[in-house]
């Protein structure tokens, strides 16, 4: 097993927990919500090390996830007005997908959410509810939004999920 690097002060200024995902062995992408609640990124690659800081227009009020379902695309999750979950993608050699979409309209999430993918195309989020419940919604392949379920627990904070492949 190796050994832990130092800490790298990747800069920039953020207004919550950051969120990291990686579609290939080489690259990571990391988001947070930045001044103006708008979701910031920066992406860092064994060739060249860390890119510059960008935005993607939009609010959301909450600590945002970033997820890799497909190896040619990141996902942002996040909580906007109204307590509802969002998304956008970005895509490799196309850009971002069209405008914030709601991925569930019925169930208010009172959290940063948490998303997982446990094979591909399949996308799982977590987060809170009004009462601190764990809340889970997923997205089969080939299908829409499932609704969100309360799983059982309280917690206070941002849940955290992660798929281990193998």
């Amino acid at each position: 097993m190796g050994t832990w690097s130092d800490w790298e002060d990747v800069g920039g200024t953020i207004l919550s927990a950051p969120s990291a995902a990686s579609r290939t062995g080489d690259r990571i992408t990391v988001v947070a919500r930045g001044a103006k609640n708008q979701i910031v990124y920066r992406s860092w690659n064994e060739s060249s090390g860390w890119g510059d800081w960008g935005t993607w227009a939009g609010g959301l009020v909450l600590d945002p996830a970033i997820i890799s379902g497909k190896p040619d695309r990141h996902t942002v999750y996040g909580v906007g007005g109204g307590s509802t979950v969002y998304r956008r993608s970005c895509i490799n050699g196309s850009g971002r997908d069209g405008s914030w979409s709601k991925t569930n309209e019925t169930t208010e999430i009172r959290s940063g959410v948490a998303a997982a993918s446990a094979r591909e195309e399949r996308i799982d989020l977590f987060g809170l509810n009004s009462v601190n419940q764990v809340q889970h919604a997923t997205a089969p392949p080939g299908s829409g939004w499932q609704p969100f379920n309360n799983i059982g627990g309280t917690m206070q904070g941002t849940v955290a999920a992660s798929c281990c492949a193998g």
